[in-house]
């Protein structure tokens, strides 16, 4: 029973973490808010504060706590799909028959994860004889939450927890059942009035002006944003929740990404390698002619030969240039070419390959440094970048190698402090290594996802 407990405190301790603390504070300082700004009618925000945790803020906390865990595994979004005249399912739960979507049974299931995981093995068995052969994924998590509710007293008898602990337990507990609650006998329409008419959930189309790219979600201070679009696999809807800390860094980086797309560049007079296929020769051109360029392969098809390339072509195209040149310098005394990687081991390795393809065509050109990106930045112990929208990086090209690893929040960091008409250059692969924070973006991806018809064609 004590590897039990421990395993037991473990889950808690993670899963719930910060994010129903989180969210209890902005309900509070909503109703203070609330009752500061209109004293005169205290009595009546009181009870409209009271009506809000009792109807409606439960789904808020529900969804904040579910989008905080999915962005501890390294995702900034959660997604809702529904299936064009998807019947629901039905089971018995707590004596009641009652009826769950597939989508309604997966947030229930997201939220009750680190309930189910203290599910200690005499349940677990009980379960399994429950359970027929023939039981569906969807239906055993009836049955779980038939037992969930009918064991809750028992659950606890049998795991050592503190007094924290309990509190913890009762949340999380509290939050599944109100959930659920909402959840039972209902359907989507009512899932997304409840969100539409929740001050607290801003919708993406209502507030950001596409054509002009600005964004004024920050204005209000919403906690979640969404988005709800027709989904063309199922015909059904799509519902797209985030935090408004990661829609806000994936609107920032949209908005870089065009910012550098449309910066003007200055082609220089290259002369292609004859040793280049059509796909090299057509990246050295892309680079050559663009402000923001990336070049994607899997391993082995030369992607660190055609970087080496284009730096011996740039070179050659510079010195040829003399003073007329657009001041690209690669001299060792000059940072002019940045060489940066999200860690220190890949930054080694594109130094190392780097270096070795330019010594391979005899070209007397020693690079700068490869750096991680967090050194590249000056990003300290603060979390904040020394370099950005406001301090630029001097560097007249920044090539950026493994950026599949690049979360958004690093990836925003990155473009922002790149200076007008410099050169961003990034190397990747999207099946290789997975971003090392939230959001695995292979940062275009979050560019497409915002209306640009420039970066769609």
């Amino acid at each position: 029973m004590s590897n039990n407990n421990n395993k037991s405190k473990s889950a808690i301790s993670l899963q719930e973490s910060w994010a129903s603390n989180i969210s209890d504070y902005i309900l509070l300082r909503r109703q203070q808010t609330h009752v500061a700004y209109d004293a005169t009618d205290a009595n009546t925000n009181d009870e409209n504060g009271r009506i809000d945790k009792l109807e409606d803020s439960d789904l808020f906390t529900a969804l904040f706590v579910i989008l905080a865990a999915h962005l501890e595994e390294g995702h900034t979004v959660l997604t809702v799909d529904t299936a064009d005249h998807e019947a629901p399912m039905q089971g018995q739960i707590n004596g009641e028959i009652v009826t769950l979507y597939t989508w309604q049974q997966n947030l229930l299931e997201i939220l009750a994860t680190p309930i189910f995981a203290l599910i200690d093995t005499q349940i677990k068995t009980q379960l399994d004889t429950q359970l027929d052969d023939d039981t569906t994924t969807e239906t055993s998590l009836f049955v779980l939450l038939d037992t969930l509710f009918g064991q809750r007293d028992y659950l606890w008898a049998q795991l050592a927890l503190s007094n924290h602990e309990k509190g913890t337990l009762i949340k999380r507990f509290d939050a599944i059942t109100t959930l659920y609650q909402r959840f039972k006998n209902s359907d989507l329409s009512t899932f997304v009035h409840s969100i539409h008419e929740y001050a607290l959930f801003a919708n993406v189309n209502a507030n950001t002006d596409c054509n002009n790219y600005q964004n004024s979600l920050s204005k209000d201070n919403q906690p979640i944003i969404y988005n709800i679009a027709k989904n063309k696999e199922t015909q059904g809807s799509k519902i797209t929740f985030w935090l408004h800390r990661t829609w806000q860094a994936e609107f920032n980086l949209a908005q870089h990404i065009n910012h550098i797309l449309n910066q003007q560049i200055v082609p220089l007079d290259i002369t292609m390698p004859e040793n280049l296929n059509d796909q090299q020769i057509a990246a050295i051109n892309v680079a050559n002619n663009n402000a923001f360029s990336i070049i994607t392969g899997g391993p082995g098809t030369g992607k660190t030969y055609t970087v080496a390339q284009l730096v011996i072509a740039l070179q050659q195209a510079t010195e040829s240039r003399g003073n007329e040149s657009e001041h690209i310098r690669f001299s060792t005394d000059s940072a002019s070419l940045a060489l940066a990687a999200p860690t220190g081991k890949a930054a080694q390795r594109m130094q190392e390959s780097l270096q070795a393809a330019l010594d391979d065509a005899n070209v007397e050109l020693q690079l700068q440094e490869a750096k991680t990106i967090h050194r590249l930045l000056g990003i300290g112990r603060t979390g904040r970048p020394r370099y950005d929208a406001n301090n630029q990086l001097g560097e007249d090209i920044i090539i950026v190698d493994e950026a599949s690893m690049l979360g958004v929040e690093l990836a925003n960091y990155l473009v922002s402090a790149v200076k007008p008409g410099a050169r961003l250059i990034l190397l990747g692969d999207a099946n290789q290594l997975a971003a090392v924070d939230a959001g695995a973006v292979w940062l275009i991806s979050v560019a497409f996802r915002y209306c640009n018809p420039y970066m769609q064609n």
